[in-house]
């Protein structure tokens, strides 16, 4: 184990206060990715063994989880201001195309609406 922190980041402007943005966020063995409206703008090479299951750290969407305790999310800062929607996630990295198709359609595809009610 490690107690490294990463962050990836977008250039300046690359998000703008009021206009919808894709993000979807990559990691694996080789490292993290970040994508914006399906565009690549950052990655890290750190060799991260374990997924989610080899990280002692809560999944947090929309703060900031470094100062709270192994397992806990009772420290969290940097709150995001905005709308959080769609959230979905895989226990597999996404290749780019998959990316692609969710920021061109949503995450529809991934919902079964059943039969049609009469």
């Amino acid at each position: 184990t490690t107690s490294e922190s990463f962050i990836l980041r977008s250039g300046p402007g690359t998000v703008e206060a009021g206009d919808p943005t894709h993000v979807a966020f990559s990691f694996d063995e080789a490292g993290a990715r970040l994508y914006l409206d399906d565009v690549l703008v950052d990655s890290e090479s750190f060799g991260f063994e374990g997924g989610l299951e080899g990280n002692a750290n809560a999944l947090v969407i929309g703060a900031m989880n470094w100062r709270s305790s192994a397992g806990a999310t009772d420290s969290l800062d940097s709150f995001f201001r905005g709308k959080i929607d769609e959230v979905a996630v895989f226990d597999q990295v996404l290749p780019q195309a998959t990316i692609a198709s969710f920021h061109d359609t949503g995450l529809e595809s991934l919902v079964d609406p059943g039969p049609p009610i009469a």
